[in-house]
């Protein structure tokens, strides 16, 4: 009887029409990044407003077209790079993990073949910061789906964490990005499943008027089999489509246990997921759930599917979906749910079960993008510092207040720090301290700091300097200094000559603390740079202190030739391809770092010289100030250069008793020396390449290192191009000029520990040859194309995908019985939509300054108001419903009342219905 009525209601809610849209479609033909180097969200400025896309492999796709997948990965060394304990110290207590629990855990460092994937965020150089308050922007996380929680990170035990977004931190979903730059960080997941995460980025004009991208969605699928191996376009669909009842014997059984068959590192971490019909006749697919998130399909061959998985350490409802392929003797079915926990470890079921429904167990509070008024603009200061550590508070009145705080302790003159300060102050997190304090000492140095605000700020940020000795520095007043100051703020017009470049190895007249701004006036790249350039390249003398810098092959004037890909944008707000003799790269003394217990304490470490050995680093993770140079083979044709390239490194000059080397450091795949005063080297780039590495030098001087590129094109001919690179290393000139700040990363150096407890900005990591995103794989490109232009490149068309995010409305039922001859699947099954997200912002694009005030956003909230972070998700300016057009306030009642009525109507019908079979089987007795 209870299956005549689940089938009749389930029967009646289809024929009714309100079924929500297939489980499979959101994810089908997506682009699958795997085993590659991804930036993901990087911003793009594009139609006077921002706009969000991943980029792999010389390919720019928006970020709603793409998957990122966290399978399994592993180190040169055989090491897994999947996942990670959370440690005894409790140190990430705050994404709701206990000591020992296992998370999932997109390395910061690349593993081998870029596996299992290389994922940070960044943005283009081509954004216009000089349009925007403070000169800066922000990635926005601003909604949010999952099974349970994700952090975006960098952690090394024993130095501190530096937290970029956060799913479930009200205070860390927003990050601050620069120009040119992005970041490699772990990404941690709480539980395997399918995650939906949504973003945008934001800005403040110089009128205070918020400029918004419209959100947009990443899906991160953790754990599971390849995407790609799918090959069910609609669970729902085909789980219907298949027989009920079957035509030989069925014995069906979901078991979940640890592991047994372990044959790689990691693999004793995994629990086995078993799904037998008991008839060695069937095949077919089953898919499997994790609290109803979709996790994976696995082929079903003689009655037997299995999958391990890493199912993490928190509790977790596990289910199987059966769809026997035609002629199976076997029927549909679904399994109940198995249950496990910390204590619970295994377990099995033979009862049939309701289609999977999503189980959110710890929900991410609410998401709310309303503009935030301070009750006060005050901010209160303590600071202390010694030989060798030091402390600082930073105490807003309005303790919900929140920013970034960035700056270091200066020389005089100075316009980079000697020693670096960089965290955010959250209403939790007000402190930051260091250990590396080693060489910022002396009663000249000074104190200075950048307070930076959020969009969703009214106020602007404001700026501090106090001595270093002085323990109660002056309070200062958030918006003081003006979002539209055109002084500090507002680049000047560039010179009509490209030949005015401003040098930036002049101290500047007013030195201000390091800051995400471009107050030295970068030359726009000229159009047609006529006798100063060489085909492509530009050709002007530059010297290059801070920012990203790539060096690589590209074709010009028909032929392979190094060139230096400049992102710096400290000559230009644009990238900008410069021929190498035009190039010096200049290591100040902000790059100095001292053999310590905080930096390079390894014993693999001894060539570089003894404890307390002082070097100039370029490192391999960015950090302020500091010229990052890497190399990269992303900047010519995949095609017409099929087999990559190989790059050497040698010794041209160098000053006397000099040394330097080039190499990478991490925990998991140890020390690589590549090229050294001692011996060349050379990296191999089989596929698209982009390498960052630590670049370390003793003496000041100018060192010239000769970098070569080899290969055969497509057509079987070599080729060969070397050019000279130029370091200019030390004291001569170091007070450079300031300029836009890249993001650390931590550590900056091994050991490096000048960073805040806790920090949360993000830091740029070093990169390694770029794998191509599966099936995918993008033919390369001179430079991945914008968002809009003519040259970006095709979604790429996957097997039919599923993800099956949602749950099902109807029921899975049917008659349970010991025997095993013809045994009944499942009832039909409706399919169910995407799960609601929150209401989400409309997109603000970026208006004239002639605008008129009518335009500007205004806020509905009063000072001293409750903060936003505890408001309703509904809160926010013009939000629009998820997956819908934008509708006013009085439409989202007859938006939501006619489905909701049509719904209860259907149940009724439903009811009744069950109600006559009711009266008819009793009628019959």
């Amino acid at each position: 009887m209870r299956r005549l009525v689940s089938a009749a209601i389930a029967g009646l809610v289809l024929a009714a029409g309100i079924t929500q849209p297939a489980m499979a479609g959101p994810d089908t033909g997506k682009t699958i990044m795997y085993n590659a180097h991804v930036d993901s969200p990087k911003v793009y400025w594009q139609g006077n407003n921002f706009t969000l896309n991943s980029d792999a492999g010389g390919q720019s796709t928006p970020i709603e077209n793409t998957v990122n997948w966290l399978g399994r990965g592993y180190s040169i060394t055989g090491s897994q790079l999947y996942s990670m304990d959370a440690p005894e110290n409790g140190d990430l207590s705050f994404i709701g993990a206990e000591p020992g629990d296992m998370l999932y855990a997109a390395p910061a460092v690349n593993g081998r073949n870029n596996g299992p994937i290389w994922a940070g965020f960044g943005a283009d150089t081509n954004i216009p910061i000089e349009k925007f308050r403070d000169n800066k922007f922000d990635l926005e996380i601003v909604g949010f789906n999952g099974p349970g929680r994700m952090e975006m990170l960098t952690y090394y035990e024993g130095y501190p964490i530096r937290r970029f977004l956060s799913s479930h931190d009200p205070h860390l979903r927003q990050t601050w990005v620069d120009p040119g730059n992005h970041t490699h960080n772990q990404t941690l997941f709480t539980k395997p499943g399918r995650y939906e995460v949504v973003f945008r980025a934001t800005a403040r004009d110089h009128q205070n008027r918020v400029v918004a991208s419209a959100p947009q969605t990443l899906v991160w699928q953790v754990g599971g089999p390849n995407p790609e191996s799918e090959t069910l376009t609609d669970v729902v669909a085909a789980y219907n489509a298949s027989p009920e009842t079957g035509t030989g014997e069925f014995a069906p059984k979901f078991t979940v246990e640890p592991n047994q068959d372990v044959k790689a590192d990691g693999d004793e971490r995994l629990t086995s997921l078993t799904f037998s019909t008991g008839n060695a006749a069937d095949t077919g697919t089953v898919v499997f759930y994790t609290d109803g998130f979709y996790l994976g399909e696995v082929p079903l061959q003689a009655g037997v599917a299995r999958w391990n998985e890493l199912l993490g350490s928190q509790d977790l409802s596990l289910q199987a979906v059966f769809v026997p392929a035609k002629g199976a003797p076997s029927p549909r079915w679904i399994t109940a749910p198995v249950e496990i926990s910390r204590s619970i470890r295994s377990g099995s079921t033979t009862e049939l079960g309701q289609f999977p429904q999503q189980i959110v167990r710890d929900p991410a509070p609410a998401f709310s993008t309303a503009e935030y008024v301070p009750s006060s603009p005050v901010v209160n200061f303590e600071f202390s510092a010694s030989e060798d550590s030091a402390e600082l508070s930073v105490l807003p009145e309005d303790k919900n207040l929140w920013f970034k705080v960035v700056g270091g302790a200066y020389e005089p003159g100075s316009a980079y720090p000697t020693c670096d300060i960089e965290f955010v102050s959250t209403p939790t997190h007000r402190k930051w301290s260091s250990g590396d304090w080693w060489d910022c000492v002396g009663d000249n140095m000074e104190v200075r700091l950048n307070l930076i605000t959020p969009t969703t700020v009214s106020l602007s940020g404001g700026k501090a300097v106090f001595p270093l000795n002085e323990t109660r520095p002056k309070p200062i007043k958030l918006g003081e200094t003006p979002g539209d100051s055109q002084e500090s703020d507002q680049p000047a017009p560039p010179p009509s000559d490209p030949t005015e470049t401003p040098d930036p190895s002049k101290p500047s007249d007013q030195p201000d603390p390091s800051e995400p701004t471009d107050p030295n006036p970068p030359v726009e790249n000229p159009d047609n740079p006529g006798e100063n350039s060489s085909g492509s390249l530009v050709n002007d003398a530059v010297t290059i202190s801070r920012g990203h810098v790539d060096i690589g092959p590209a074709v010009v004037d028909d032929k392979v030739s190094v060139v230096v890909n400049d992102d710096s944008r400290e000559h230009a707000r644009t990238s900008v391809a410069r021929t190498p003799d035009s190039v010096t790269l200049q290591l100040l003394k902000n790059s100095k770092v001292k053999r310590s217990p905080k930096a390079f304490s390894d014993p693999v470490f001894d060539f570089m010289g003894p404890q307390g050995t002082e070097l100039f680093v370029s490192p391999m993770q960015q950090k302020n100030g500091i010229v990052w140079p890497g190399f990269s083979s992303e900047h010519i044709d995949r095609a017409s250069f099929p087999n990559g390239v190989k790059f050497e490194i040698a010794q041209k000059t160098a000053p006397a008793g000099g040394s330097w080397w080039l190499f990478t450091h991490d925990s998991f795949n140890g020390l690589d020396l590549i090229a050294s005063t001692q011996k060349p080297g050379q990296i191999d780039a089989p596929e698209p390449l982009h390498k960052h590495v630590y670049w370390a030098f003793t003496k000041p001087g100018m060192y010239v290192l000769t970098v070569s590129v080899s290969g055969t094109d497509a057509d079987g001919n070599e080729f060969r191009s070397s050019a000279d690179i130029r370091f200019k290393v030390g004291d001569e000139d170091e007070a450079g000029s300031p300029g836009s700040e890249g993001n650390p990363d931590a550590p900056a150096v091994p050991g490096d520990s000048g960073a805040g407890e806790g920090s949360t900005q993000p830091g740029g990591a070093g990169e390694a040859p770029r794998g191509t995103p599966g099936s995918s794989k993008p033919h390369g490109a001179i430079e991945p194309a914008r968002p809009g232009s003519e040259g970006t490149a095709s979604n790429g068309v996957l097997p039919p995908h599923n993800p099956a995010q949602g749950g099902a409305n109807g029921f899975g039922s049917g008659s349970y019985s010991s025997a095993t001859v013809s045994r009944g699947g499942g009832a039909a099954v409706a399919s169910s939509g995407l799960q609601a997200l929150s209401s989400l912002p409309a997109a603000e694009g970026l208006q004239s300054d002639a605008a008129s005030n009518a335009e500007t956003t205004e806020t509905a909230e009063t000072a001293g108001s409750a903060s936003p972070l505890d408001s309703d998700a509904s809160d926010g300016l013009a939000q629009p419903m998820f997956g819908a057009s934008p509708i006013s306030t009085g439409d989202q009642g007859s938006q939501i009342s006619i489905p909701l009525i049509i719904i209860v109507a259907s149940s009724i019908v439903a009811l009744a219905a069950a109600v006559v079979l009711l009266r008819r089987k009793f009628a019959k007795a």
